[in-house]
C-alpha cells in the first residue's frame, strides 16, 4: 500500500488468507495495519471489513494504543462505512487513552468520527481539555482542520478550545503570508541583481545571439548566474479543501470569528485571497459562500472568490446549488431589496462588486443549474416524514381551531419549507427539534446551530411573522401521558380519556396560546440582539480595523428545511 502497487488478484488473496485466520490470533494494532493498507489502496473489501470490524469488538479496549484507534477508525471513515458498534467500541478506548495520543493521532481520530457521523457531544467535551493541553506550535493546520470539523459535527461549540484553534491556525497563516512575500521580495531582488550582472559583464563575455531577441540573450546569459541567487517562493500551507473546511465548520457552530479573535477574520481572509480560485473545487466555493451567507460577511476578498468560482466551477451538484442559493438569497435579503428569488433585478450587485457587471447573468446561470440538477435527478415533490414532536403541534393546534394549517409549506420565493403555516394568522411555526441547536452542557447550549439562525433570520426578512416551538420548552409542559400525540376526542383516544391526558392536552393548548400571542420569538431576538452588540456587527470590509495591518501583499451544510416545487428547487 505504501508504495502504491499491488494487484486486485493480490488483495483479494490476502483478503481471504486474513479471514481464515483465528480471531484470537489478531491484535489491535494488526487490525489497524490491514485496514489502514486497504484504506490507502482504496480497496473496499466488505468481507473483510466486516470480520476486522468483529476481531476490533472482541479486543478489550484496554489493549488498543492511540494508532491503533486513529488508523481503524480512519479506515471505515474513509472507506465510507458506518459501524456504529465498532466506533462505540473505539470511543471507549479513545477515551481510556486521552492522554496518550499525539496532536496529529488525535485529530485524526476526531475527524474519522466526524465522517463517519459519530463524533458524540460527550467524546467532543472530553477531547477538548486534551486539545488545550497541546502548545499552539505543536498543531499543525491539518491538525486544526479535523479538529474544529469534528466539533462542528458534533454541533459542540467550546470557544476555548477555538480560541486555542484559531490561534495556532493564525500563527501558521500568518508566517507563511510573512515567508510568501519574504521569498516573492527575494525573487525581485534577485532578478535585479541579474540583470546587474548581465549587464556588467556582457561585453566581457563576448556578443550573444537569442532567438527573441535580448530576453532571450538574457535568459541564455542567466544560466551562468549561481542558482542560489533567488529562492522559489514557499507554498501556502492552508488547501482550499482545509480553507473552506474551517469556514463551513464555524459557521455551522455559528461562530463569527470575530467572536474568536479580532484578528481572526483578516487570517482567514488572508488564507482564502492566497489561493487561486483555480485550485478551489466546486464544493469549497458552495461551503465559503454559505458559510459567508451564515455569517454574513460580506468582505470583498471572500465575496469576490465565490463570485468568480460560480462563474468558473463546474459541474456542480444539487447540495453545491443549494448553499450558492442561500449565498445570493442571504445578499438580497440584506440589502432589502423590493424582488427576492429568480428574478433578479439588473442593479444587483455585492458591497464590493459595482453594477453593470454580469451578476444577474450569474444567477440566471444558477436557476438554470437547479433546474437541471432536478431534472437529472427525476425528482418530484418531495414526501416529508412527520415527528412525533410535530405531529403533537399539529394535533394540539387543530384543536384550538386551527383546521387551516398547511404543514410543510414552501415558501415561493426562498424555497424554504415551512413546518407549519397558519394562513388566518400570517404565522409561520417551526418545530425544532435537538438537531437544530448546538449540544453539550456549555454556554452555548440551546444555542441555534448556523443554518438554523439563517433561516431563522431569512424568515424575519421575508416578512414572516415567525414562532419556533423547541424541544426543551414543550417537553417542559407539566403533564403525564408524554406520548400523547392526538387531541382527546380523536378517534385514536377514545379508549384513553383520563384526566391526566386532558391536561397535558389543556397545558399544551395554553402553550401554544401564549406562543401564538407573543410579538416575535423572544428568546431568539434578545440572544441575537446581545449576540450583534457584543461584536459590533460591521460588514468586515477590507481595512474596517485599525487594530491590525492587512496581511494583503473537502460534510456539508446549508440544506436545512428547503424544498423542491413544482420543478424548480432541488433540495429539502
Amino acid at each position: 500500500a505504501k508504495a502504491g502497487v499491488g494487484s486486485a488478484y493480490l488483495y483479494e488473496r490476502l483478503a481471504g488468507i486474513t479471514m481464515e485466520m483465528h480471531p484470537r490470533g489478531f491484535s489491535a494494532q494488526a487490525v489497524s495495519t490491514i485496514l489502514n493498507a486497504y484504506a490507502k489502496a482504496d480497496r473496499n473489501d466488505a468481507p473483510l471489513f466486516l470480520f476486522l470490524s468483529s476481531v476490533a469488538r472482541q479486543i478489550p479496549s484496554d489493549q488498543f494504543n492511540a494508532q491503533a484507534v486513529a488508523n481503524i477508525a480512519s479506515g471505515f471513515a474513509r472507506m465510507g462505512i458506518d459501524d456504529a458498534p465498532l466506533f462505540a467500541h473505539l470511543e471507549k478506548a479513545a477515551l481510556s487513552l486521552k492522554s496518550s495520543f499525539t496532536p496529529q493521532g488525535l485529530t485524526m481520530t476526531m475527524n474519522a468520527f466526524a465522517k463517519a457521523n459519530h463524533m458524540t457531544p460527550a467524546l467532543a467535551a472530553t477531547l477538548a481539555p486534551v486539545i488545550l493541553e497541546f502548545p499552539s506550535q505543536r498543531l499543525s493546520a491539518q491538525d486544526v482542520c479535523h479538529a474544529v470539523h469534528a466539533f462542528a459535527k458534533a454541533q459542540v461549540r467550546d470557544d476555548a478550545v477555538l480560541k486555542h484553534l484559531m490561534y495556532a491556525l493564525q500563527t501558521v497563516i500568518t508566517d507563511s503570508v510573512t515567508k510568501e512575500e519574504a521569498a516573492q521580495e527575494r525573487k525581485r531582488d534577485a532578478k535585479k541583481a541579474k540583470r546587474a550582472f548581465f549587464v556588467k559583464n556582457r561585453n566581457t563575455k563576448g556578443p550573444m545571439v537569442g532567438k527573441d531577441g535580448e530576453d532571450a540573450e538574457e535568459e541564455d546569459f542567466f544560466k551562468d548566474v549561481p542558482k542560489d541567487v533567488a529562492a522559489p517562493a514557499r507554498g501556502f500551507p492552508l488547501t482550499p479543501q482545509a480553507t473552506a473546511t474551517v469556514m463551513l465548520s464555524l459557521a455551522s457552530l455559528y461562530a463569527h470569528p470575530d467572536e474568536i479573535s479580532g484578528t481572526l477574520l483578516k487570517s482567514l481572509l488572508a488564507a482564502i485571497d492566497a489561493i487561486p480560485v483555480k485550485e478551489y473545487q466546486p464544493q469549497d466555493i458552495a461551503n465559503l459562500a454559505w458559510s459567508a451567507a451564515v455569517l454574513e460577511l460580506r468582505a470583498p476578498r471572500i465575496t469576490d472568490k465565490i463570485w468568480e468560482g460560480m462563474k468558473s466551477l463546474t459541474p456542480m451538484s444539487a447540495v453545491d446549488l443549494s448553499q450558492l442559493h442561500q449565498f445570493v438569497l442571504s445578499i438580497k435579503l440584506d440589502r432589502g431589496d423590493s424582488e427576492v428569488g429568480y428574478t433578479f433585478l439588473d442593479h444587483v450587485s455585492t458591497p464590493s462588486i459595482p453594477k453593470g457587471v454580469d451578476i444577474p447573468r450569474i444567477v440566471r446561470d444558477l436557476e438554470e443549474k437547479l433546474a437541471a440538477s432536478e431534472k437529472a435527478g427525476g425528482k418530484g415533490k418531495k414526501i416529508f416524514t412527520r415527528s412525533v414532536f410535530q405531529q403533537q403541534v399539529v394535533e394540539t393546534l387543530r384543536g384550538m381551531g386551527h383546521t387551516d394549517l398547511i404543514e410543510e409549506f414552501v415558501d415561493p420565493i426562498s424555497g424554504y419549507s415551512l413546518d407549519i403555516w397558519l394562513p388566518s394568522r400570517k404565522t409561520a411555526i417551526e418545530v425544532d427539534g435537538p438537531m437544530h441547536f448546538l449540544q453539550g452542557k456549555g454556554d452555548y447550549a440551546q444555542t441555534p446551530s448556523g443554518s438554523t439562525a439563517m433561516k431563522w433570520r431569512h424568515l424575519r426578512q421575508l416578512g414572516y411573522s415567525f414562532r419556533s416551538v423547541t424541544h426543551w420548552a414543550w417537553d417542559a409542559i407539566p403533564g403525564e401521558s408524554r406520548d400523547s400525540l392526538a387531541a382527546p376526542g380523536s378517534d385514536s383516544q377514545e379508549s384513553s380519556r383520563d384526566g391526566s391526558q386532558l391536561s397535558l392536552y389543556s397545558e399544551r393548548k395554553l402553550f401554544m396560546d401564549r406562543l401564538l400571542s407573543e410579538e416575535e420569538v423572544d428568546f431568539w431576538e434578545s440572544w441575537e440582539d446581545a449576540r450583534v452588540g457584543a461584536r459590533g456587527f460591521e460588514q468586515y470590509e477590507d481595512g474596517d480595523s485599525d487594530d491590525d495591518e492587512d496581511l494583503d501583499d473537502d460534510d456539508e451544510e446549508g440544506l436545512d428545511d428547503v424544498q423542491f416545487e413544482g420543478g424548480r428547487f432541488p433540495w429539502e
